[in-house]
C-alpha cells in the first residue's frame, strides 16, 4: 500500500469533527504552500515576462475593457 493510499483510508476513517478539522488544516496549509510557491517564482524571476506582457497591454489599451455602461471609481471614489 503506497503512502496515499495509507492516508486516503486515513482521512476516509475520520470523524465529521475531525474531518472539519482537518479541512481547516488543510486548506491554510494549501493556502501558504501555494503563497510560498508565487513568491519563489518572483523571486527567480519566473512571472517577470508575464507582468511586462501585462504592462505594455494596458498601456497599449489593450487590456480589457469594462463591459458596456459600467462605470469605473478613481482612487478618491468618485465615478468616472
Amino acid at each position: 500500500m503506497t503512502k496515499l493510499e495509507k492516508l486516503e483510508q486515513e482521512v476516509q476513517s475520520l470523524s465529521r469533527d475531525e474531518m472539519s478539522a482537518f479541512r481547516a488544516w488543510f486548506r491554510k496549509y494549501d493556502s501558504d504552500e501555494w503563497d510560498r510557491q508565487i513568491e519563489e517564482d518572483v523571486q527567480s524571476g519566473k512571472l517577470d515576462s508575464l507582468a511586462e506582457e501585462a504592462v505594455a497591454a494596458y498601456q497599449s489599451s489593450d487590456s480589457i475593457s469594462p463591459p458596456c455602461g459600467s462605470r469605473l471609481r478613481t482612487s478618491s471614489g468618485s465615478r468616472s
